[in-house]
């Protein structure tokens, strides 16, 4: 009888891959293209527009393969164009830089995504609006009690102005009676006074 042999999982072989980065090739260790896609940020096949490409330079892969899943990016010292040029082995050193690293590559961890932006403003507008429009109707009801008071006012004044008016009017009338009399006195008296 045959024994079945334990199952273990399958690790999962690492492959190391490059695009480029402004002037720099970012490379990393992963399962396949889209995690080492994932890794970069990006959604975009960039296998596919040959930006993109599965490094086999042992010398390249070393770095990368320590810390899978890690961008490491490595100043270009070939022309982006040509995803298929290998670069050189021999870098370009700043003369009497002895600090420099023997390996260029420098971890890239993935930048934390901008703050969400603050709705402090729209919240302050918000607030700002519905004062104005507040201020606004109590501006319109005080206009409004004005008004009314003012029409109130004028009534008042029309039926004062009337009374005022036709007491004037009663007097003049009365005046003009008593002038009509004395002037139709005088006129006899001066006519009288001719004939004498």
């Amino acid at each position: 009888m045959v024994s079945k042999a334990k199952t273990t999982p399958r690790k999962t072989r690492l492959k190391v891959f490059r695009t480029a980065i402004g002037f720099h090739d970012a490379y990393v260790a992963a399962p396949n293209r889209r995690a080492a896609l994932a890794a970069w940020g990006t959604d975009k096949d960039l296998f596919a527009r040959r930006i993109a490409e599965e490094v086999t330079d042992a010398a390249l892969m070393e770095e990368p393969l320590s810390a899978p899943g890690t961008v490491f990016r490595q100043l270009r010292s070939m022309p982006a164009e040509d995803p298929e040029v290998k670069p050189s082995k021999t870098r370009a050193r700043r003369s009497g830089d002895d600090a420099a690293p023997k390996n260029p590559m420098q971890s890239l961890a993935p930048s934390p995504p901008p703050p969400r932006p603050s709705d402090e403003e729209v919240a302050d507008a918000e607030r700002a609006l519905e004062a104005a429009r507040k201020q606004h109707a109590q501006e319109q009801r005080d206009l409004e009690a004005r008004e009314r008071e003012l029409a109130t006012e004028r009534r008042t004044m029309v039926a004062r102005q009337a009374r005022a008016e036709h007491l004037l009017k009663t007097k003049l009338k009365a005046v003009r009676k008593d002038y009509d009399a004395r002037l139709a006195a005088w006129q006899k008296a001066v006519d009288e006074g001719h004939r004498a």
